[in-house]
């Protein structure tokens, strides 16, 4: 029983602090406001669909 709290406490401890770390770091493609839709698909690295 102890052995089942502690691996929960360890999984919800890895869970919550990478959800504060991606709360706290800002996604690259968040530079500036984006231009346009196929400017924003080239400045995020994704396929340009129009």
């Amino acid at each position: 029983m102890v052995l089942i709290m502690v691996q929960l406490g360890v999984i919800m401890g890895a869970s919550a602090s990478s959800f504060w770390y991606n709360l706290r770091v800002q996604h690259p493609c968040r530079e500036g406001l984006l231009q346009g839709l196929s400017l924003g698909a080239l400045k995020c690295g994704r396929k340009n669909r129009y």
